[in-house]
């Protein structure tokens, strides 16, 4: 069978490497949960003989008679009939001539379309298709050379305002690091009439020419751009050309391409062609842009008449013409000829070629590898054509309507992402030129609301036509009156969501061509999406999209290449430097690699959770499932996919994308048998996976194959193991109350199982709403100090808990500022879940908002927040030049606040202005009911005209003082006999309430520490309590000495919030050596039964929740402890280490540690360290010496890293052991000159 000589000749786009066998299930006698999976082969549909004979098969019980007829070439126009087999099946065979043949199935005279045999789109609908190899021409094979990668990307067309899908084919190489710097030509290759953007992959195997051209050297490598042609526009009706497509090419596909690949600019690095249709549109665009396209390929062109004004064009004439088509194309080849005489009087470069054929792929498909050789080798032109892209940025804020991206959610599919419902009317004009005209037909699925589904299927001749859709149930459709050969029906009562819909005419099942078709039940099969008012992630939204991209690995199972599917998600560039965690994403029985894409659109759930600030970004692999090895030696249910993804695919993935490639970062999931798949793997490879998700999967803890009893019931090495098990099923499903029982038991033993179990049957509708709340658990990015970016600085941190989610309100330094302040305010905010995620709200209020700041020459220094009592936010804040408070509203927690007033007496007077008032500073508030407390203050030494701390009561307008204010908290110069000795008010006022009591938090007059004092009451009684944090870490003896400083301190300000069951403290540090770059930093706190507050270390680990893997890179500036020999609590000296970054303020630029001088340490605290057997460190600078690592600050020296000195950063690493568990780790340079620090890299045994 061919199926084993070239998987080029078998491919189709619902599946790669079709397997031709379905799945018996079989309940296990005695034991009604266990359940055995096992495959049987079925009888190929089509079969292709290496001697072109091919043979037919179809099971067609009801039939009478069954005929294969092709669509003219060498296949022919005629029918001929398969004979029945006596068991309900009809099969025969005939040979035919070398290519690929478009063909229909007829049933009893009915033309259908099998779902059973592969398919493909053309001639505007869902076509079966099958090909026959020519011996003697090979040049479209799967080779063993390098493959390129075909990604998918959206944009949104400026002519009709739809999403549109285009393939791009990027040459073996280009995302390695070697290519950054690199620029390609590029080519865009456009479609004929009836077929899309899949046709030059699945039809014309492109990507396959296009490898096996660079591995030989014949052709420059470059980007190959394959939009889809149509640009209908609502209400026109045109003739011959579909839409306005050139102004779709140049003023939206290019610019996108141009500004998200590496590609040359200017048109001599640019070129187009097309076949058919695509050819004439081709011709078009370089005669109306001929400063833009530098070569022009015409493969079997219809319309040439672009090419009169290109001849005549005196000026930027294309430097190579190529024109082709097939020896059966009389009056194309005749046409062609005589402008190939033409472009040569007129010494333009043309190259005509004829290929054995008629219009179809085998002639394009060699016309390609014939053009592009030719490409890309002129002299350049200096530039010119070059596009603006400049214009991109505008263009990536178009929207689509509601409505439209609503239709398309709705049509979206395997083999066409935005289709067309139309037929071509074939007519010439007066003068005999092509004229065609496009007619409307007839969707197959029109959701009229309310539950109501109309149903078309075009099936002319038929007796009797019915549909089924999956759980909804079975009508019978009727002949429509109104449409000859139409059969209509509105199937009532459809459930929100995904179904799977079968057809069948006379008896025999087929495809409704006009419908979305996925694969599933081992076959090709249409579905039906409804709308769903509560659940629509899976829907197509206005957000940044990502990519998908198609990848081709060798199987060391079965000797097949396999194709996974690859999202990766908006902004990913392999080269940036950024690393990703990776998710392996499994399908179920039936279904195969497309199954998540296009059942489940996992892409567009992944890019609105992340819009949403949802889930991590990550990269998501899609692979079929199926390996079985031909010696029959695979295991019969699952089959050897198990040995394939470890030993083949993860290591493929790690190669070709920007990954992080350990356990801690990379998990895997599916649903069902993928389910299964999944819970083996990664269970089994505990060294690869550490999260793990199984959706309606029959999650086992034993049974007759498998004993996970060692991970599932010993929390201890469960945890040491693994990160996160997730386990889902649907009431309604066969396994949900075994699944119940044992998450239960796997609970009882301490081990922590993220579960959703809700309504739901066995489906893509559950298995939609499993995936959305995974990906909100997996990769829950660790939280460090500092919590935001390191390029971020935001002090005096004010955090709050609205709806689920952390904000944190505080005022904006700027890196290397010269003053405090100096930014607008912004917020950022994260799920109370995941409090590494954070998510940048942008700016809430500029500085200039304030009447008194128009000019903005002042600084809005630290605010604080408060729910009113009419639910609106109110922001208080003071101006650094003037001493009232004023106030800004908002009617959301990070919205763009608006200036409300000033805090004001009854009669008018702002407070701060009043004879007798204190400078107001520093406003901390809490609103009680309708009274909202105020707190302000600033003390320094020496001034006794400030008393400390002071209370104003407020009324329910937010602005008017009801009580005046009140001492709360003393300053130093009226401390004595207080209690609050040493530890005096100084500024940063804040407050909240615990239980009964009300705390009130504050810097003391020492400035490097966070106090409290408590009080039953908001305005009086407030007793000293400790100190919570400092940022110096003074007073701390848990791992120094008491008075020991492990930092450079300086002010500091913040509060403690409670967010879930546990309790934390907000402050921030000092970085660059100054006090004006301050940084947020948190630390979990306890707050005792006697409501006392222990002081907390400083820690890298903050909001963590626990310590750091203990394993993996992090960067240097989460050190939080760093200091010299020289002891110093302040900030300023530039002797001692400070963290820095490159750039400029804004720059998104990685925090490091700079001037690491001899003896200057860094500390890191804690890891939870397991078989950490290596070190590494990533340095530059004028230096020449090494750094000891320890676990304590004064503790052995486990190892030496050598450096050197390096203008760029180099990765140093060394042997070392780490003993397991909750560890420190330090860093101490020792040698000559000024070292940098960017990273630590924690390596365990898997990683060396």
């Amino acid at each position: 069978m061919y199926e084993t000589y070239n998987q080029a000749l078998t491919l189709h786009p619902d599946f790669f490497d079709p397997i031709h066998r379905k799945a018996k299930i079989v309940m296990e006698p005695g034991d009604p949960e266990f359940v055995k999976v096992s495959y049987y082969d079925e009888i190929p549909n089509v079969r292709v003989g290496e001697d072109g004979v091919v043979d037919f098969y179809l099971y067609a019980p009801d039939a009478r008679k069954v005929e294969i007829g092709c669509l003219g070439g060498f296949a022919g126009n005629g029918r001929f009939a398969l004979d029945p087999d006596g068991k309900g099946g009809f099969a025969g065979s005939k040979k035919f001539h070398y290519g690929m043949h478009y063909y229909h199935w007829f049933v009893d005279d009915v033309q259908v379309c099998n779902p059973t045999a592969g398919v493909s789109y053309g001639c505007f609908s869902v076509i079966n298709t099958f090909e026959v190899p020519e011996k003697e021409d090979d040049f479209f094979y799967v080779r063993p050379v390098p493959h390129g990668t075909i990604s998918i990307c959206k944009y949104v067309s400026g002519v009709n305002g739809h999403v549109k899908e285009s393939y791009v084919y990027t040459p073996p190489g280009y995302e390695k690091p070697e290519n950054s710097r690199r620029q390609y030509p590029v080519l865009y290759l456009l479609h004929g009439v009836g077929e899309n953007e899949t046709g030059w992959i699945w039809q014309g195997k492109l990507n396959f020419i296009m490898d096996n051209l660079i591995a030989e050297g014949r052709c420059q490598e470059m980007i190959v751009v394959m939009a889809c042609g149509y640009a209908f526009a609502e209400g026109e009706d045109p003739v011959f050309y579909p839409g306005d497509f050139d102004r779709e090419l140049t003023e939206d596909i290019i610019p996108y391409m141009e500004n998200h690949y590496r590609i040359k600019r200017g048109r001599e690095h640019r070129a187009i062609a097309g076949l058919s249709l695509g050819s004439a549109q081709s011709a078009l665009s370089v005669m109306k842009h001929p400063g833009t396209f530098g070569a022009l390929g015409i493969f079997s062109g219809v319309f040439m008449e672009p090419l009169d004004t290109i001849i005549r064009e005196e000026t930027d004439r294309p430097h190579f013409i190529f024109l082709s088509c097939g020896s059966e194309e009389p009056e194309i080849r005749k046409e062609q000829e005589h402008y190939a005489v033409q472009l040569e009087e007129a010494e333009i470069p043309v190259l005509h070629k004829t290929y054995e054929g008629y219009h179809e792929w085998q002639v394009w498909r060699k016309s390609l590898a014939d053009f592009v050789p030719a490409l890309f080798g002129w002299k350049a032109d200096t530039g010119k054509g070059t596009v603006d892209g400049r214009k991109w940025a505008a263009l990536e804020d178009r929207k689509s309507t509601k409505e439209q991206l609503y239709r398309q959610s709705r049509e979206e599919q395997m083999l066409f992402f935005n289709p067309v419902y139309k037929q071509v009317c074939f007519e010439t004009d007066e003068e005999g030129r092509p004229a065609g005209r496009y007619i409307d037909s007839q969707p197959g699925f029109v959701y009229m609301g309310e539950g109501r589904v109309q149903i078309s299927l075009y099936a002319p001749g038929a007796l009797r036509a019915e549909v089924d859709v999956f759980d909804c149930g079975r009508i019978s459709l009727q002949k429509d009156q109104k449409q000859p050969g139409y059969w209509c029906g509105v199937m009532e009562d459809v459930e929100p969501g995904f179904h799977y819909v079968t057809f069948s005419v006379n008896g025999t099942k087929v495809l409704n061509t006009q419908a979305p078709v996925g694969y599933g039940c081992f076959q090709s099969i249409n579905y039906l999406d409804v709308p769903d008012l509560v659940f629509d992630y899976h829907e197509l939204r206005n957000v940044p999209h990502g990519q998908i991209h198609m990848d081709y690995y060798t199987s060391s199972q079965t000797g097949r290449i396999k194709l996974c599917y690859v999202y990766t998600p908006p902004g990913y560039d392999a080269l940036d430097g950024k690393k990703y965690p990776v998710l392996y994403l499994q399908h179920g029985g039936g279904e195969n690699e497309i199954g998540w894409l296009r059942q489940g659109k996992i892409a567009n759930i992944a890019d609105n959770l992340l819009a949403e600030g949802r889930m991590e970004k990550m990269i998501i692999v899609m692979n079929t499932g199926y390996a079985f090895r031909a010696d029959g030696t695979s295991h019969p249910a699952v089959g050897s996919f198990e040995e394939e993804l470890v030993r083949d695919c993860v290591p493929y993935i790690d190669g070709q994308y920007a990954t992080i490639a350990d356990k801690w970062h990379r998990a895997m999931a599916g649903l069902s048998m993928g389910g299964m798949q999944a819970q083996k793997i990664a269970l089994h490879h505990t060294e690869l996976f550490a999260s793990l998700g199984v959706f309606s999967g029959g999650f086992v803890i034993e049974d007759k194959e498998e004993d996970y009893r060692e991970l599932l019931c010993h929390a201890d090495r469960f945890r040491e193991e693994m990160d996160l098990l997730f386990v889902s099923s649907g009431t309604e499903d066969h396994f949900y109350k075994r699944t119940v029982a044992n998450v239960d038991k796997v609970r009882a033993e301490g081990v922590p199982v993220k579960a959703y179990f809700a309504e739901g049957r066995h489906d893509w509708n559950f298995w939609r709403r499993s995936v959305v709340r995974f990906l909100q658990n997996v990769f829950r990015r660790q939280a460090y100090n500092p919590y935001l970016p390191s390029w971020e600085y935001i002090p005096d941190g004010e955090p709050y808990v609205f709806d689920g989610r952390v904000y944190v309100y505080g005022s904006h330094d700027r890196y290397n500022g010269h003053v405090f302040c100096l930014g607008d305010y912004v917020c950022w905010s994260a799920p109370v879940e995941d409090l590494g995620n954070w998510r940048y709200e942008g700016v809430i209020y500029p500085k200039t908002a304030d009447p008194l700041n128009a000019d903005g020459k002042m600084c809005l220094y630290a605010p604080d927040i408060t729910v009113g009592p009419d639910g609106r936010y109110y922001l208080y804040y003071v101006l650094d030049h003037v001493s009232v408070v004023s106030v800004a509203v908002c009617d959301t927690p990070a919205g763009e606040f608006t200036f409300y007033g000033y805090v004001q007496y009854p009669d008018g007077t702002r407070l701060g202005e009043r004879q007798g008032d204190q400078p107001q500073f520093d406003p901390g508030v809490l609103t009680e009911g309708g009274r909202t407390y105020l707190y302000t203050g600033f003390c320094p030494r020496g001034d006794g005209s400030r008393t400390g701390a002071m209370v104003t009561v407020l009324g329910a307008d937010m602005l008017t003082i009801e009580e005046e204010p009140r001492l709360v908290v003393p300053g130093c110069e009226h401390s004595a006999g207080s209690g609050f000795e040493g530890h005096e008010y100084f500024e940063a006022a804040s407050i909240r309430k615990v239980g009964a009591d009300y705390y009130f938090i504050y810097s003391s007059i020492v400035m490097h520490e966070l106090c409290y004092a408590v009080s039953r009451e908001p305005d009086r009684g407030f007793v000293y309590g400790g100190v919570i944090v400092s940022n110096c870490d003074l007073h701390i003896d848990s791992y120094k000495p008491a008075d020991k400083p492990m930092a450079y301190g300086a002010n500091n300000h913040g509060s403690i919030v409670q967010i879930g069951e546990d309790w934390y403290i907000f402050y921030h540090r000092h970085t660059n050596g100054t006090w004006y770059s301050r940084q947020g930093c948190a630390e979990k706190i306890r707050i005792t039964e006697d409501g006392s507050i222990p002081q907390v270390e400083m820690t890298s680990c903050g909001l963590n929740g626990g310590c750091l893997r203990g394993g993996g890179e992090y960067g240097a500036y989460l050190a939080c402890n760093l200091f010299t020999d020289t002891e110093s609590v302040y900030v300023g000296d530039d002797r001692f280490p400070k963290i820095m970054q490159d750039g400029r303020d804004g720059d998104e630029e990685p925090g490091y540690i700079g001037n690491m001088k001899d003896h200057a340490t860094a500390g890191f605290k804690y890891f939870d360290c397991k078989n950490v057997t290596g070190i590494g460190i990533k340095t530059r600078g004028y230096a020449d010496g090494h750094f000891e690592v320890r676990t304590s600050w004064d503790g052995e020296v486990l190892a030496r890293i050598p450096i050197r000195y390096s203008n760029v950063w180099e990765e140093y690493s060394v042997p070392v052991h780490i003993p397991d568990g909750p560890q420190a780790i330090y860093l101490t340079y020792r040698g000559e000159g000024n070292a940098s620090l960017l990273s630590l890299i924690l390596k365990t045994g898997e990683q060396l």
